[in-house]
């Protein structure tokens, strides 16, 4: 990329405002761009998980067609207003939110789609949008504001090899995202047979007690292994299984230190200190790395070690933080130059 040329983001593109619904429509009819939608995508997915009725007219006026790039226009945040998300097709029938504003391009000699959508989510752009954004009670993006917005964009050729490339990535990301996701999906639904309805696949010690060997592997309680009634539980458990708690298997108990933020007397030793927010990515193999904190050297004994569990026990959300629970692996010290530790909002616990 040799030289990028300035142009005002109003003479490439057209702004029009979306259609205002009634709860009546939602739920049938045409394929419908939702706020949510918009936010949380680079591009349009192929399908909408929204419907709205609408008639022809509407349909016409406010449509979605190749090129199009939709902002949000109005958020309680600055971080969620002018968000962007691109079209790279047509979409017969559909139209979008009046919490959106649509762009069609006046100049798609200038433009093209795929870079656009990542340019639009940079932090040249979204600075740019910070800095520009009306804030009363909400945030609100207008024409006005469209009119002082300029854009900084190679030439169109070089766009052209630039989006491509970055949309693969985009792709193969997403990709794995669904790959993940169905993992998880298939991990529950195992743990929910082996562990709630007791259908793990039976042992050849149990087929053999059963005098019925050819049903080893095959799921436990359906092929007629033997259950037994528990009073503290008040259900029946597979025989030979007892109630315990978790107690039981903690061979250690670490509670968290944040230590300082650089060496200062006896506060010595360097490690990196895993978070509460840390333990998505943690589960997901994507934390690569993490606070660098100073400890005392009698704290040493905190360290993590493969198999450690760290439960997050302080939060700024009930539901979507406190309670979070991540696994130290020895490949995640692998990952990382420091020795581990967890903070003070979370606990760690070494299984027997």
């Amino acid at each position: 990329m040799n030289k990028l040329y300035k142009h005002k983001f109003a003479d490439l593109y057209e702004m029009s405002s979306g259609i205002s619904t009634k709860a009546s429509q939602a739920g049938h009819g045409s394929p419908f761009v939702s706020f949510t939608t918009v936010f949380n995508n680079y591009f349009l997915p192929k399908t909408f998980p929204d419907l709205m009725d609408t008639t022809e007219n509407e349909q016409e006026t406010y449509s979605v067609k190749e090129g199009d790039i939709f902002l949000t226009r109005t958020s309680e945040t600055l971080d969620e207003l002018g968000m962007s998300c691109v079209s790279i097709r047509d979409y017969p029938g559909a139209t979008y939110s009046g919490f959106l504003k649509r762009l069609r391009p006046l100049r798609p000699d200038i433009t093209y789609a795929k870079y656009m959508a990542f340019y639009l989510r940079g932090n040249l752009f979204r600075k740019a949008m910070n800095n520009n954004a009306v804030m009363t009670l909400r945030c609100s993006l207008n024409e006005q504001i469209f009119s002082y917005l300029n854009l900084l964009l190679p030439r169109h050729k070089e766009q052209v090899l630039i989006g491509n490339f970055l949309h693969l990535i985009q792709e193969k990301i997403e990709l794995n995202h669904r790959i993940n996701t169905e993992l998880e999906s298939l991990a529950k639904l195992l743990y929910d047979y082996w562990f709630l309805q007791y259908d793990f696949p039976m042992s050849s010690a149990q087929a053999a007690a059963l005098g019925k060997p050819h049903l080893t592997g095959k799921p436990y309680r359906s092929s007629g292994g033997p259950m037994v009634f528990d009073p503290q539980l008040k259900r029946e458990i597979p025989a030979g299984w007892e109630v315990s708690t978790l107690q039981y298997f903690i061979a250690n108990d670490k509670t968290g230190d944040w230590g300082r933020d650089e060496p200062s007397g006896n506060y010595s030793e360097r490690v990196a200190c895993i978070r509460g927010t840390d333990l998505n990515a943690l589960n997901g193999a994507g934390l690569l790395k993490s606070p660098i904190r100073f400890i005392l050297k009698k704290n040493l004994n905190k360290l993590l070690i493969p198999n450690d569990v760290i439960i997050e026990i302080s939060g700024g959300s009930p539901t979507q933080s406190t309670g979070r629970v991540g696994m130290i692996t020895k490949h995640t010290l692998e990952r990382f130059d420091d020795s581990l530790i967890c903070s003070n909002f979370c606990k760690a616990i070494s299984i027997k």
